[in-house]
């Protein structure tokens, strides 16, 4: 004689929940933060065109994304 194994709908269910709160914990929005720069001097039209690129980039990214621009070479 042969058994038959079924999941309950139940236990399904329960699957289906804990999974789903689980993933809704790893879908928190997180801040990416870049550090950028570049060799040329301050107040130069390349240092004004990076600024404002970088200022740029964080309001397209609607808060994603925070940019540290440092210019001049100082990570170097």
């Amino acid at each position: 004689m042969q058994r038959s194994y079924s999941v309950h709908p139940l236990v399904l269910l329960c699957f289906a929940i804990t999974c789903m709160a689980a993933t809704i914990s790893f879908a928190q929005e997180k801040v990416t933060t870049i550090k950028f720069t570049n060799w040329f001097p301050i107040g130069t039209k390349h240092d004004d065109i990076f600024r404002e690129w970088s200022k740029d980039l964080e309001k397209r990214a609607g808060g994603k994304v925070k940019v540290n621009y440092y210019a001049g070479a100082v990570l170097s």
